[in-house]
C-alpha cells in the first residue's frame, strides 16, 4: 500500500524538513518575518515576479528530487493544503509559475538555489491566489514504512512552501454567515459554523461568544478562531469550546459577534474596509441522553412491576365469591370491610360508593368473601391484555354512528324511509320515548351497523 503525504509549515519559522529535504524562500525580506517560510507577493495584473527557492539536502547521501509549482486550496473546514501538479488549474498561480529547472540531483549536505518567474496575466482575477512549491524524492525508497491491519504501508512525503499572491485592483471584502448552532459532544461544547466569502480576498473569521443559562452568564470567549475562507468558497467548520465543559441539562443561549479578522500579509498595501461585524444568537437545550434513557427504562420497569402486582391482585379478587350484606343501623363501611378482611376502598369501588362514603340510603352492598371457596373456572384476561387496555383509548376509532338533522315537514315515516330503520329502534338508540315529537333542527344518531 502506498500513501502520499504533504508536509507544510503552518507557522512562519525556519525551513520545514522531511526525509532530509528542506525548502524555503531564497530571498526573504528582513522587514517581513513571514517571508522566512512563505512566498508573499502583492502585484498588479500583468506584472512579472522574479524570485528563487532554496533547497537543502541534509543527508550524507546524494538525493534525486523533483520540484513543482502547484495550486493551493483551503478546504471546507478551513485547513490549508497544496494540490498535486495534475490537480492544479491551468489558469491560476501554478500555471503562471515557471521554474528554471524541475529535476535536480542534490549532493550530500548541500543547498541549491532554483530561480523561478511568476507572470501574472493582464486579465487575472483581482484578489487572493494561493499555491506553493513542493519538492520530493524521485527514487523508489519510501520515507517511512508502517503496518496497518497486517499490510505494509509505504509513505512518501512531499515538502512544500506556501505562496500567497494578491492581485491588486478593486479589492472587496465580505462574508455571509449561512448557519450556526452549538451542541454537546461527550463532555465538550461544540460550535458549528457555515459561512461564505463574498469578497475577492480571503476571510479569517473569529468570534466573541457569550453563553447564558437561566441564571445568567455561563461562560465566554473572545477572538475564538473560526477559520479561513477563500473568495467565493464556503467554510463548514467545527470548533470545540475552549472554556467550560458542556452543561448537564437545560436551555442555553449563545450570543456571538462574528467578524473578519483578516490582515494582509504585506502591510504596505491599502486594502478594502473590513466587513461589518455580525451579531447573532442561537439557543440549544442540553439533555443527558444516556442518563435520560436509563431513567425512562427504570421508570418503565417500575410501572411494569406495579401493573403486574395489580393484575395479580385482580386475579385473586376475581376468583373470590361475592356475598350480599344488608346494611344495619350504625354500620360503617370501614368496619364492614375490616370484618370481612378486605380493603374498604375496594368495597366502595365495587358498590360505587363515593365520598364521604356514607351508607345512609344504601340497603345492601356486595363484599368479596376472602374466606369463601375460590372459583377456578372463570375467564381471566392475560397480563398483556390487562396492561395494554389503558392505551386503547389513544387509538383513533371511527364513530359507529352518523347524524341526521330533522328538517321542517319531516315525519317519523320519512325518517324510517331514509334510514331504513323502525322509529322504535331509532328512538331507543337515542334514548327517546317512542311517542317523542319531532322538531325542526333536532339531531338524531343513526347506527352504521343496523341490526
Amino acid at each position: 500500500m502506498l500513501v502520499l503525504t504533504l508536509a507544510l509549515s503552518s507557522l512562519p519559522a525556519s525551513a520545514i524538513e522531511v526525509g532530509g529535504i528542506g525548502i524555503i524562500p531564497a530571498n526573504p525580506d528582513p522587514a517581513k518575518p513571514l517571508t522566512v517560510s512563505w512566498f508573499i507577493y502583492e502585484f498588479n495584473p500583468g506584472a512579472t515576479i522574479k524570485d528563487a527557492v532554496l533547497l537543502r539536502n541534509n543527508r550524507n547521501e546524494e538525493l534525486k528530487v523533483k520540484l513543482e509549482a502547484v495550486d493551493g486550496n483551503i478546504a471546507s473546514d478551513g485547513t490549508f493544503g497544496l494540490l498535486d501538479a495534475k490537480s492544479s488549474s491551468d489558469h491560476d498561480i501554478a500555471s503562471w509559475t515557471k521554474l528554471e529547472t524541475t529535476e535536480l540531483t542534490l549532493k550530500p549536505l548541500s543547498k541549491v538555489t532554483v530561480p523561478f518567474t511568476i507572470t501574472i496575466p493582464k486579465d487575472a482575477e483581482v484578489g487572493d491566489h494561493i499555491g506553493g512549491l513542493v519538492v520530493y524524492r524521485t527514487d523508489d525508497r519510501p520515507d517511512q514504512v508502517a503496518r496497518a491491519g497486517g499490510a505494509q504501508v509505504n509513505i512518501y512525503t512531499r515538502v512544500g512552501a506556501r505562496t500567497y499572491l494578491t492581485v491588486l485592483g478593486d479589492i472587496t471584502r465580505g462574508f455571509k454567515l449561512m448557519n450556526r448552532y452549538f451542541y454537546g459532544s461527550d463532555k465538550k461544547i461544540v460550535f458549528r459554523f457555515r459561512a461564505k466569502d463574498t469578497g475577492n480576498v480571503r476571510n479569517a473569521l473569529e468570534a466573541d461568544i457569550k453563553i447564558y443559562n437561566l441564571f445568567g452568564l455561563f461562560d465566554e470567549q473572545e477572538k475564538m478562531e473560526i477559520g479561513q475562507i477563500m473568495p467565493g468558497k464556503v467554510l463548514s467548520t467545527r470548533v470545540v469550546w475552549p472554556g467550560k465543559d458542556r452543561p448537564l441539562f437545560g436551555p442555553y443561549l449563545a450570543i456571538m459577534k462574528v467578524r473578519d479578522a483578516y490582515e494582509p500579509l504585506n502591510h504596505n498595501v491599502i486594502t478594502a474596509t473590513p466587513p461589518k461585524e455580525i451579531t447573532t444568537w442561537v439557543v440549544t437545550f442540553f439533555i443527558p441522553y444516556i442518563e435520560t434513557i436509563i431513567f425512562v427504562l427504570l421508570l418503565f420497569l417500575a410501572w411494569f412491576i406495579y401493573q403486574f402486582v395489580i393484575w395479580q391482585r385482580l386475579i385473586t379478587l376475581a376468583r373470590q365469591p361475592l356475598i350480599t350484606y344488608k346494611i344495619k343501623k350504625g354500620d360503617h363501611l370501614v368496619d364492614i370491610a375490616s370484618h370481612r378482611h378486605v380493603p374498604w376502598k375496594l368495597v366502595a369501588k365495587i358498590n360505587d360508593i363515593r365520598p364521604p362514603y356514607g351508607l345512609g340510603a344504601i340497603k345492601q352492598i356486595y363484599i368479596p368473601d376472602a374466606k369463601g371457596v375460590k372459583m377456578t373456572d372463570i375467564a381471566i384476561p392475560s397480563f398483556f391484555t390487562f396492561v395494554s387496555r389503558p392505551f386503547e383509548k389513544l387509538r383513533f376509532r371511527k364513530r359507529n354512528y352518523y347524524t341526521i338533522v330533522i328538517e321542517r315537514g319531516d315525519k317519523k315515516k320519512d325518517v324510517e324511509k331514509f334510514t331504513k330503520m323502525t322509529w322504535v329502534a331509532i328512538s331507543k338508540y337515542n334514548g327517546l320515548s317512542p311517542s317523542f315529537r319531532l322538531t325542526t333542527g333536532r339531531e338524531l344518531k343513526i347506527p352504521r351497523n343496523k341490526k
